[in-house]
């Protein structure tokens, strides 16, 4: 991937578990990707949806997450 200053490769590091950091590090990750792609926010109804679910308990973190990446993904070229 790149975007860094001058076309520089970029690595997104977030730990999903907090075994590495103290603090959530996925959320402000999504938060500022989505911002910088806004087009992908088309995927905003289904992200909603699992957020319902989630806090109803009709589906888990991990299943949570993985929409969320899976809606990240939409729109990005595989090299």
């Amino acid at each position: 991937m790149t975007g860094g200053y001058n076309g520089e490769p970029v690595i997104a590091v977030f730990d999903l578990d907090r075994t590495i950091t103290t603090h959530a590090t996925y959320t402000p990750w999504l938060l500022r990707f989505l911002g910088r792609h806004p087009l992908r926010l088309i995927g905003a109804p289904v992200m909603l949806g699992a957020v319902v679910a989630f806090v109803l308990r009709l589906i888990s973190r991990k299943a949570l997450k993985e929409v969320m990446l899976k809606i990240v993904e939409i729109g990005r070229a595989h090299v």
